[in-house]
């Protein structure tokens, strides 16, 4: 678990933490910023600029309180930054207030510095390469984390903090250590490198809050007479403190020695060191500025007041008598913890800009509202995984007003050219379904539309109705394949009251009734039973009806629609559709083409339905990849458009990133993924096994290992799955 994490019911989309963060450690996942761990490097830098305080730093306040309540043997060691988190305090009462919180010693991680200094003085002595300090945890973890290259400059020595555990510790085998500084980093630096050592660690706001919650007033307590003082390594967590304590001074002249703060500073040294740019003998880098300056110092004076605190507290003290680090292992090792992220082609950059509206160089406004410089970094973020689409706060007021369009049209189409759009396609075959449309709602004649089933049917029939001098008024369907016939007649026609036992009081409207003055849409007509098509036929004739159990004929104004998905013809010739009824229907006839009969409409298909998902759900639009793209169009889609949005859907669900991969689409449409490939004869038999075995291991893999979900998947019986998982050796 990351050190640093976010409180979710906190966080409110400023995407300030994304814009602080160094390395892009945050994953924006449905507009909550989640700390990464494998590139976090708890520099707290999302700590410090979150105004909601929606992250929050692992804390060791109970494990301290506890060591505390039944340990005999707790002792501190303090940063030698604490005079500048402390500035209304003279510096002894912070370290007696320790002793009142109950620790037995308190030492300062000065000594640490101490033990360490002549083990670098050895290190960069030798050396015939550039020496990193290794003395701040955030430049090891950016270094081991996204500059691997760079881990053999690190010095292989230890930190303060942990030198200072180990003297201890060999000194006082039961003891606990409790270190207590300004750094986020030293809690991620103790759990990998401080096991054993260091038992808690605290930070200075932790600590005020312990002194507040035990009512110590360091303004009255005493000082404690068992403090011991260092003087020269206290200066340490200044600028230039760990130079000043091996006996090197900056010579402007000669570039052997470098002292390097804060983070872009830091940035800037580590880029010049991996690419060799320079080759100094010692770098020394902290990733604040300075230690005065960690993230949680909590301190409200300036840096420079900061500096002198510290400073001051240093020249009270001469030079402590060396410590002998004999017997200790001040070794340590780093190791490459770099995470690989895909990265995008160009095209799949300007096609993840295509979805906020960035189509030429000068539609890219750079305007940092989502957290990331330029929308170029956006956009790859976008494609690994760690950013949303409607990040974008121009893309969001561009969508925000595309809804508002996008729900009035729904409700009040006017623009021509905006009603055949709803119509997606732009093949040859769909611009001539386009012209059959226009021209059919020119008239007022019956139109047929003919298709497979989900090539829709339904869309043809809504635009023509929306086109045509009709569309103020009732848009009315009804499924005749869905109802027995007494149904489908009260339906249609409607019923008076008493009509039939459970009639309801005053009797219903039927659905020519509902659509008076509009259109309806009889879909499923080739389903319609013989004697409906005759009832049928007379109200097309007559343009009257009656109602059941009624006596008095209503005129009907109706425009007429139907739709089929079966050969009408074939039907008329085998005696199951009346001959005078198709060809009153059939005035015009619309055929509207199967999706395998128009693959080149596939991707404007797919994105017009990533958007309306993206709307209607209200999430962010997904990114279809290049193979993910090739196996929709190659495949047949038998279930035509409908099969299409709904295998958009589930994909849209089980993506965890914003990237709709191959392994997030059916087994059925993955079979089809390898345009190119050359077709092996083999025996029929074992192609149908080994087609099985891999659509059985593709399912499995899809529900993860879910043998009950995987059967279902694959639409066949979970004792039929177990009998082909035993006969494959797949159990």
């Amino acid at each position: 678990m990351s050190v640093v994490t976010t409180i979710s019911e906190k966080c409110q989309r400023c995407y300030a933490c994304v814009r602080n963060c160094p390395v892009k450690a945050i994953k924006v996942d449905r507009g909550q910023a989640k700390i990464i761990e494998e590139r976090c490097i708890a520099c707290g830098s999302c700590v410090r600029v979150c105004a909601q305080k929606a992250k929050k730093v692992a804390s060791d306040i109970s494990k301290a309180e506890y060591f505390l309540a039944v340990e005999k043997e707790v002792i501190a060691i303090v940063a030698p930054s604490f005079p500048a988190a402390f500035p209304e305090f003279p510096a002894d009462n912070v370290l007696s207030g320790l002793y009142e919180l109950g620790f037995h010693d308190v030492e300062e991680v000065s000594l640490g510095v101490q033990l360490t200094i002549p083990e670098y003085k050895k290190l960069i002595e030798k050396a015939e390469f550039p020496v990193i300090s290794s003395f701040c945890p955030a430049v090891v973890g950016l270094i081991e984390k996204h500059y691997p290259d760079l881990i053999k400059y690190l010095a292989p020595i230890d930190t303060a903090m942990i030198a200072c555990g180990k003297y201890i510790k060999k000194h006082r085998k039961k003891a606990r250590v409790v270190f207590i500084g300004p750094c986020v980093a030293k809690k991620e630096e103790a759990r990998l490198r401080g096991r054993g050592v260091i038992d808690a660690v605290l930070t200075f706001k932790e600590l005020k809050k312990m002194f507040h919650e035990k009512g110590i007033d360091l303004k009255k307590i005493k000082s404690n007479p068992n403090i011991l003082h260092n003087g020269k390594a206290k200066l340490f967590p200044l600028p230039g403190g760990l130079l000043a304590n091996l006996g090197y001074k900056l010579d402007l002249s000669n570039q052997e020695f470098f002292n390097i703060e804060g983070r872009e500073n830091c940035f800037e040294i580590i880029k010049n060191l991996s690419t060799g740019a320079i080759m100094p003998r010692f770098v020394d880098i902290l990733f604040c500025n300075g230690c005065i300056d960690g993230p949680e110092i909590d301190s409200d004076v300036d840096l420079i007041t900061r500096r002198n605190l510290v400073a001051a507290y240093a020249r009270r003290f001469g030079e402590q008598a060396k410590i002998s680090a004999a017997g200790l292992d001040l070794k340590t090792c780093f190791v490459d913890r770099h995470v690989d992220y895909p990265v995008p082609s160009e095209e799949e950059i300007k096609e993840i800009l295509k979805l906020t509206y960035k189509i030429r160089p000068e539609d890219e406004l750079n305007c940092g509202s989502c957290g990331y410089d330029t929308c170029r970094e956006q956009a790859i973020a976008a494609y690994q995984g760690l950013a949303e689409i409607d990040m974008c706060f121009p893309y969001l007021l561009h969508k925000s007003r595309g809804e508002i369009e996008y729900y009035r049209n729904r409700l009040n189409m006017q623009r021509r050219e905006d009603l055949l759009d709803a119509i997606i396609g732009e093949s040859l075959a769909m611009k001539k379904v386009k012209q059959l449309v226009e021209r059919a709602a020119a008239t007022n004649s019956t139109v047929l539309v003919i298709g497979e089933s989900g090539v829709g049917k339904e869309v043809i029939a809504q635009a023509i109705h929306n086109l045509s001098s009709r569309r103020d008024k009732p848009f009315i369907g009804i499924n005749c394949a869905a109802l027995p016939e007494l149904l489908l007649e009260s339906e249609l026609f409607g019923y008076e009251e008493g009509a039939f036992t459970g009639a309801r009081k005053g009797g219903k409207p039927g659905k020519f009734d509902l659509a008076h003055g509009g259109t309806i849409l009889l879909d499923e007509i080739g389903d319609m039973p013989l004697n409906m098509q005759a009832k049928l036929l007379r109200v097309l004739q007559e343009r009257q009806f009656e109602r059941i159990g009624g006596t008095n004929t209503v005129e009907m104004d109706v425009r007429i629609l139907a739709a089929t998905n079966k050969p009408l013809k074939q039907l008329v010739q085998k005696g199951k559709f009346r001959i005078d009824l198709y060809y009153r229907l059939n005035v015009l006839n619309i055929y509207v083409p199967a999706l395998r009969e128009r693959k080149e409409d596939i991707p404007l298909l797919i994105g017009h339905f990533m958007e309306k998902m993206s709307i209607e759900k209200r999430v962010s639009p997904k990114i279809v990849s290049d193979e993910a793209m090739e196996a929709l169009v190659a495949y047949d889609w038998p279930g035509n458009v409908r099969e299409l949005e709904n295998v958009l859907e589930r994909a849209m669900i089980i993506a965890d990133g914003n990237i709709i991969k191959l392994e997030h689409l059916p087994a059925q449409v993955r079979v089809n993924s390898r345009p190119g490939e050359e077709v092996k004869i083999k025996p029929l038999k074992q192609a149908v096994q080994e087609l099985e075995k891999s659509m059985i291991e593709n399912a499995l893999k899809l529900t993860n290992n879910n043998r009950v979900n995987a059967a279902e998947l694959l639409g066949i019986p979970r004792a039929t799955l177990y009998q082909k998982l035993k006969q494959f050796g797949l159990l």
